[in-house]
């Protein structure tokens, strides 16, 4: 699933295309196209400006002269740039055709399990409006992620949970957690602040990898080095035992059962929490 690296990404790619364009055609099948669109795509869309391109957590909206556009790529979703006469994409939901000038793009969305959607509104959805601070464009409060985390919770669903943090996906939250050796189950409350300090610590440090990996990816088809995101039944990489998997907030976590264990067992206070 796309998580806020992929979606920044993303976001980028639009912005280089969309900023100061005119969309001259849009169109979608039925499925993927939600909101006050009566007539289509076309009907909100055609002729109106792009201002901004914006990202907050996994949502991306495209601002225009008269309305929005609000994308949120679900499972398998992303945008794609290609020719103006380019053959339709497969599994392709969505396209958008734009001038600036003489130049001319069109872009298309693709979606083969077609969990995304597109939304067009006068102004900000209410799934926009709630989401919590963006770790990458807002940075991460640590006293505001230590009051949240006073919780029976697991501490992976509450840094998971999109009105605490948007964009941290099971990937993120994966990682981050193994490399300050914090068991995923954890009840949140009963992590120390100085814990809550490391996860952030790693969550952001996290998010900056991934950038990069895909600044530097020649193509959409990058692969992350990831320390245990699906590797379960695999060899820590940190300390040899069987990495084991669990599911939290109803997502599967792989977590190393023998140096994971903060939250979980007695700890020493200001022990080692790096990797």
């Amino acid at each position: 699933m796309p998580e806020l690296p992929d979606v920044e990404f993303i976001k980028q790619r639009l912005e280089r295309a969309l900023v100061g364009a005119k969309i001259v055609a849009a169109s979608s099948d039925g499925q993927t196209l939600r909101g006050r669109a009566t007539g289509g795509l076309a009907r909100a869309l055609v002729g109106g400006e792009v201002r901004a391109v914006a990202r907050r957590g996994k949502w991306l909206m495209v601002a225009l002269d008269r309305g929005r556009l609000f994308s949120h790529l679900g499972m398998t979703g992303w945008w794609v740039v290609r020719d103006i006469d380019a053959a339709t994409e497969r599994f392709e939901r969505a396209r958008l055709d734009v001038a600036r000038g003489r130049s001319r793009a069109s872009l298309r969305y693709t979606d083969p399990r077609r969990f995304g959607r597109l939304v067009v509104a006068n102004d900000e959805i209410a799934e926009w409006r709630e989401l919590g601070p963006d770790p990458l464009a807002d940075g991460i409060d640590v006293d505001r992620l230590a009051d949240r985390a006073r919780s029976t919770r697991a501490i992976k669903a509450v840094i998971m949970d999109q009105a605490v943090l948007a964009g941290i996906g099971n990937i993120i939250a994966t990682e981050a957690l193994w490399r300050v050796r914090i068991d995923p189950r954890a009840p949140a409350r009963k992590l120390a602040r100085a814990e809550i300090a490391s996860l952030a610590r790693a969550m952001k440090d996290e998010i900056r990898r991934e950038l990069a990996t895909r600044a530097k990816a020649k193509s959409d088809d990058w692969t992350d080095r990831l320390a245990i995101y699906g590797r379960a039944a695999e060899p820590c990489p940190r300390c040899g035992a069987v990495i084991a998997s669990a599911v939290v907030g109803g997502r599967t976590s792989a977590y190393c059962p023998k140096c994971q264990t903060i939250g979980t067992r007695a700890t020493r206070r200001g022990g080692q929490t790096g990797s």
